[in-house]
This record gives structure tokens, C-alpha cells and sequence, in this order.
């Protein structure tokens, strides 16, 4: 009887040490020491523009994207417009960030990335004019815990537009 009360115990070991296992494998696969936060930002663009706050224009997801659809910024009054977010980023980490701009009715645009609003103190390609698509990209170290990519109609004519597509910020592994 002893040995049958030993195999039952070793078996039902066993099974807990296995679930164990198997919940810390299954629920929390990245967790590891080199696991690194990406963030594709237009992510939703292909239904909406959810997480974009708009400042002076009106924000649209279109069918003209570079993959799918895009991000359509329109401004709405005669000043210039854009479309900003505030991402969480770690301190002193370095993240690279990527955008696709084409220009629409708007002779120009800008992507902005810095540590508030309208800001470009992290990235900052300069004035865009492209007629195509073009993806510009670039390093940054983050020096707070939110960074602010904007993206800018820089027209300042109402009703006047600018698409970006393909937006991300990722963390540069090993940095």
C-alpha cells in the first residue's frame, strides 16, 4: 500500500511542477532579459484612427496607403494642422523610429518626434515634399518616459491634405 500512496504522490508532483511549467512558458513567453517593447503606431489605420489627436485638422484612414490604407491629415483651418500621439518609452534607451509620407494637395509635411507635441528635438528630417511614397527613419535616445511623434500638414490653407503610413517605434535591442 506504501508504494501505491509514494507512485500517487511522485505523479501528482510531477503534474504541479509540469503546470507550473507550462503556465509561466505559455502566459509570459517574452519575458525574458532581452525582450524588447515594439510599437507599430498606424497599426489601426487600416479601420480608424484611434490613439491620434489632431490639432488644427481633421484626421481620416484612406485607401491610398503605401500598404493598405493610411493616415490622411487634412487641416481645417487656415493654419497648419497635424496629428500627434504620445508613446511610452524607457529612459536612456535607444529607439529608432519610421514613417512613409506622401504629400497630397499640401506642397508639404513634416514627421516631428521629441519629448512634447509639435516638438522636434529627438528626430527631425526637416521640410518633406515627396510625391511618392518615401520612408524616412532615424535613431533617438529617449530621454523621458512618453515621446511625441508628430505629423504635420504644414500648409496653411484649410482643407489642404498629407498622408503617412507605416509609422513605428521600436526599441534598438542591446541599447
Amino acid at each position: 500500500m506504501s508504494g501505491w500512496v509514494l507512485l500517487l504522490s511522485i505523479t501528482l508532483s510531477s503534474w504541479v511542477i509540469l503546470s507550473v511549467l507550462f503556465f509561466i512558458f505559455i502566459v509570459f513567453p517574452e519575458q525574458s532579459s532581452d525582450y524588447v517593447p515594439r510599437a507599430t503606431v498606424n497599426e489601426g489605420l487600416e479601420n480608424n484612427t484611434r490613439n491620434w489627436k489632431a490639432y488644427n485638422a481633421t484626421l481620416a484612414s484612406v485607401g491610398s496607403g503605401q500598404s493598405g490604407k493610411c493616415l490622411q491629415i487634412t487641416t481645417n483651418k487656415d493654419a497648419t494642422g497635424y496629428a500627434y500621439m504620445a508613446i511610452p518609452t524607457e529612459v536612456d534607451k535607444t529607439y529608432r523610429v519610421t514613417a512613409s509620407f506622401k504629400k497630397g494637395t499640401s506642397p508639404n509635411g513634416q514627421i516631428k518626434v521629441g519629448t512634447e507635441r509639435d516638438t522636434p528635438n529627438l528626430f527631425y528630417p526637416g521640410g518633406l515634399s515627396d510625391d511618392d511614397w518615401r520612408e524616412y527613419s532615424g535613431l533617438f535616445v529617449a530621454p523621458t518616459t512618453n515621446t511625441y511623434i508628430t505629423l504635420v500638414d504644414l500648409t496653411s490653407v484649410k482643407g489642404q491634405t498629407v498622408f503617412f503610413d507605416n509609422v513605428t517605434l521600436n526599441r534598438v535591442e542591446g541599447q
